[in-house]
């Protein structure tokens, strides 16, 4: 398994693989009252994942209220997938799942991507949102 630092539409982001996954990839949404949290800090949810489940996993840092208007997460999360579909990802290999927080700004991401007329992606899998 690997660990990757970089970037995905200018937010700081980790990308979790392991040889031998085929189903694609998971974004992993943090949680933290959209206050707190970052990806270091849930790398062993993801990495359990990647081993556990076939996905490799992409997690990044949404930026953070209070130093960030109310739409700054959502945005970011936007930003992160069309930039991870750009990069050639096919929506139909992108699972999207969370936790706490993450499962609000999940639940809003499926909605304004309907509303912008993107294509949704494979799954969505949610956990009881804030």
């Amino acid at each position: 398994m690997t660990v990757r630092l970089g970037e995905l539409g200018g937010l700081s982001a980790e990308f979790i693989q392991q040889s031998g996954n085929q189903k694609g990839t998971i974004f992993y949404i943090h949680g933290g009252g959209f206050i707190v949290a970052s990806v270091r800090e849930r790398r062993a949810v993801c990495q359990y994942i990647t081993a556990n489940y076939g996905y490799n996993c992409v997690t990044f840092n949404y930026r953070l209220a209070p130093e960030n208007l109310w739409s700054a997460p959502l945005e970011g999360c936007l930003t992160a997938y069309a930039a991870r579909l750009k990069t050639g990802a096919s929506p139909k290999d992108v699972v999207f799942t969370d936790e706490s927080a993450g499962g609000t700004l999940v639940l809003s991401l499926a909605l304004l991507l309907k509303e912008k007329g993107f294509p949704q992606p494979k799954r969505w899998c949610l956990s009881p949102p804030v």
